[in-house]
């Protein structure tokens, strides 16, 4: 019989729930995200994030942020994890970088980028 796989972190679990609950499709889409095995996850590096947005742009990344390559925008990153070198780039280039319970309490307008 194979493992289970999904989540197991009691808070990743606690805030998928909340994210359900919404019933906000963006909120949806971004639970489905975070159920995903870990596995099926890819890791999102600062400089894919810095091509495709905008200044003063709020994003949200379903998993992990990765600090491979040069931020040069104020960006607002609502992340599930945050690599140290990442945080770092982001706060220099002027930007926040946020968890996603954040998000959720903030309940704001945000592009995911996968």
């Amino acid at each position: 019989m194979p493992k289970p796989t999904g989540p197991e972190n009691p808070e990743l679990k606690a805030l998928i729930e909340k994210l359900e609950k919404s019933k906000d499709q963006n909120y949806l889409a971004l639970a489905r995200h975070l159920s995903k095995a870990r596995r099926t996850k890819s890791e999102v590096n600062l400089d894919k994030i810095s091509k495709d947005a905008k200044d003063n742009e709020k994003i949200v990344v379903p998993s992990k942020v990765l600090g491979n390559g040069n931020i040069s925008k104020p960006l607002v990153i609502y992340a599930w994890q945050f690599s140290k070198s990442a945080k770092e780039k982001i706060i220099k280039a002027g930007g926040k970088p946020l968890g996603l319970s954040d998000f959720l309490k903030e309940k704001t307008a945000a592009r995911m980028i996968v």
